[in-house]
């Protein structure tokens, strides 16, 4: 691979690996849909860059490594604007050596190495180390990719099951409240069908009882007479003794 196309790829590759590192709040933050936009609007920042690019001078650049380079200085002008435009915390291009050394050449910041201490423009550093800390930025990216996929979204599909049942245990409980109304309202019918039966009865004694009562009121009115009637009889026949007596007396 010729040191012009390696040049671009290293540019892509430095890009791609910072379009994820905004600074908000003096954090940093990592959402998808941001990450998405600002990755979007970032290389479409870097397309129009790279295609106005003069790969012959920046060849040259690479080759010299002469941080003084008036295109490099335009380039880092180019690139100092993306950073801004993109809320970029850090930005810079790196050239990888055959002997596995790796140059950082800062635009307006620096890199910040593991130890949180920044690399000097122009240090030569061990191209392994740089590799290594990409390679831990994607472990990282991994275990929280993980974490979302078995534990936040096995919590989430336990938490609707957990929901479904409840509306289904729920839905049973409404069936069985429907069914104890429904006894409640029979056992209310029946209660008042025997209630009815009870004051039918309890008219029907009353009735009784005072047809009772009339049937004796009726007798002792029949028995007062049959006495009256008796004493009449007895004066009737005591007149007519009387009568007979004096009949008797009366001498023709």
């Amino acid at each position: 691979m010729n040191i012009k196309k390696r040049g671009l790829i290293v540019i892509f590759t430095v890009f791609s690996l910072l379009i994820v590192m905004t600074s908000i709040s003096g954090g940093i933050y990592i959402y998808n849909h941001t990450i998405n936009q600002t990755a979007e609007e970032a290389l479409k920042s870097l397309r129009s860059i790279v295609n106005m690019i003069d790969t012959d001078k920046f060849e040259n650049f690479m080759e010299n490594k002469d941080m003084e380079d008036a295109y490099y200085k335009s380039l880092q002008k180019d690139f100092t604007e993306i950073k801004l435009d993109n809320n970029f915390k850090y930005l810079y291009t790196e050239s990888y050596d055959k002997d596995g050394k790796t140059t950082v050449y800062g635009v307006d910041t620096l890199s910040i190495k593991g130890d949180g201490d920044p690399y000097e423009i122009g240090e030569t550093v061990n191209s392994d180390i740089a590799l290594e800390s990409v390679e831990k930025l994607v472990s990282d990216s991994e275990r929280i990719l993980n974490f979302l996929d078995f534990e936040v979204v096995k919590n989430y599909e336990m938490f609707l099951a957990t929901g479904q049942q409840y509306t289904k245990e729920s839905n049973e409980m409404v069936s069985i409240f429907e069914e104890f109304n429904i006894s409640t309202q029979k056992l209310y019918d029946s209660t008042n069908v025997m209630t009815k039966a009870i004051d039918d009865i309890t008219s029907a004694a009353n009735a009784t009882t005072e047809d009772v009562m009339n049937i004796v009121g009726d007798v002792e009115h029949i028995n007062s007479n049959s006495e009256t009637l008796y004493e009449e009889i007895n004066t009737t026949k005591q007149r007519a003794n009387e009568l007979i007596e004096l009949v008797n007396h009366l001498k023709i």
